[in-house]
């Protein structure tokens, strides 16, 4: 089990949500399932991908996890600070 924190979030259309933040403890790869409150409720989603989000100009180096969608838009505000689990494939 890795734990994260998520410091944004973004929609990709075609490619899913985007939560942009850091590993705190250990390895996250894609299959991999996370959990998140939303609407005071557990929800789950499959990492589809886990990318290296490089901010030069901003200079922030995060990981970014590219999540299937939870099938609502009113995600954002929610999840940002949160620390999710998420456990292996």
């Amino acid at each position: 089990m890795a734990k994260f924190q998520i410091n944004d979030t973004l929609s990709l259309l075609g490619r899913g949500y985007v939560l942009t933040g850091d590993i705190i403890e250990g390895e996250i790869s894609p299959g991999d399932v996370v959990y998140v409150v939303l609407n005071k409720g557990l929800t789950q989603s499959t990492i589809k991908s886990v990318e290296y989000a490089d901010w030069v100009t901003e200079k922030i180096v995060q990981i970014a996890l590219i999540i299937e969608p939870f099938g609502t838009d009113d995600y954002k505000d929610q999840l940002k600070g949160q620390i999710i689990d998420v456990l292996d494939k």
